[in-house]
């Protein structure tokens, strides 16, 4: 048997002025699950928690001080929990702990920035392993797309992903932002045309939003959606219940929408 000491581990203390909080040992998540678990709810407890890190984090994003692997990677850990359990389908934070703050807390968006980071480099690497004619294929379909109209809202589910875009003029306007917005389609084109999954497109106008689809049944090929498969999609809400098209809008065929 050892006689070695284990050193008990040390709680995290965070002194906020008015009082001072300590947190439990273990990673971020870890930490979270075990101060939050009698009252998960608790929102003072949720944003003392969001706090502290939050001090933690901006203290060192001050002294321009690098965060090291383990701790993006709890921070990763936390974030996508925290997400899941205190944000809506949209991500939008709980309404409850929004009213606390005048922002975002500080550790979320340092979070957000991460997942935004490690999106973009899975999203290059899906892109470089496509051949020539695949890339060809999936700008093909991305600029058809965009020819349908200045103002398009883009939705629908490309590998088992949701997918949610909004592309205004006057966004599309900046060279910058449709730089990225045209790589974010391309991405979305390719993984629907190779993987599989489908995009809807609300084409906005004065007078009527017209509506199109196109889908990828199998590797490599795409086809437009018919009058009954958007249905099945636009019209019924979550819980699959039949909801009628809104009176100023429209289905239309992909082709009759496409600027050659």
């Amino acid at each position: 048997m050892s006689n070695k000491l284990k050193r008990k581990a040390k709680k995290k203390t965070f002194d906020f002025g008015e009082y001072t909080i300590s947190l439990p040992s273990g990673t971020m998540l870890e930490s979270f699950i075990k101060y939050t678990a009698e009252e998960p709810w608790n929102i003072d407890r949720v944003t003392d928690f969001l706090d502290a890190h939050s001090a933690r984090v901006r203290k060192k994003v001050e002294k321009n001080q690098s965060f090291s692997q383990q701790e993006m990677d709890e921070m990763y850990e936390f974030g996508e929990y925290f997400l899941d359990q205190y944000t809506d389908e949209e991500g939008c934070l709980d309404q409850e702990i929004a009213d606390c703050y005048d922002e975002m807390p500080f550790i979320l968006r340092v979070i957000s920035s991460y997942f935004d980071y490690q999106e973009e480099i899975a999203k290059t690497e899906a892109l470089s392993s496509l051949s020539d004619v695949e890339l060809k294929e999936a700008g093909i379909l991305r600029d058809k797309i965009l020819s349908a109209g200045d103002s398009l809202l883009i939705s629908g589910l490309v590998s088992g992903e949701i997918v949610s875009m909004v592309l205004l003029d006057f966004i599309m306007q900046d060279p910058e932002k449709a730089a990225e917005y045209r790589e974010d389609l391309l991405f979305d084109c390719a993984i629907m045309i190779y993987e599989g999954g489908f995009l809807v497109v609300d084409v906005i106008d004065d007078e009527k939003t017209k509506i199109f689809g196109v889908a990828g049944l199998e590797p490599g090929k795409w086809r437009s959606m018919s009058k009954e498969e958007l249905e099945q999609v636009v019209c019924s809400d979550e819980d699959g219940n039949p909801v009628p098209l809104d009176s100023g809008e429209e289905f239309v065929d992909f082709a009759d929408m496409v600027k050659e």
